[in-house]
């Protein structure tokens, strides 16, 4: 990847972001956390099973 490229990506995440109402982003990082385990959960159901 050239570095143009990763600059174009770099940016077009940021607009995105700062484009993004905060109480969405926020709704949306709280909905990951309830799909995707944290590691100490992954680390309890290895360690009982």
């Amino acid at each position: 990847m050239k570095s143009d490229d990763y600059v174009k990506f770099l940016t077009e995440q940021f607009v995105h972001f700062m484009e993004t109402p905060r109480s969405e982003r926020k709704t949306v990082r709280i909905e990951k956390k309830k799909t995707i385990p944290s590691a100490e959960t992954q680390s309890l159901v290895r360690s009982c099973s």
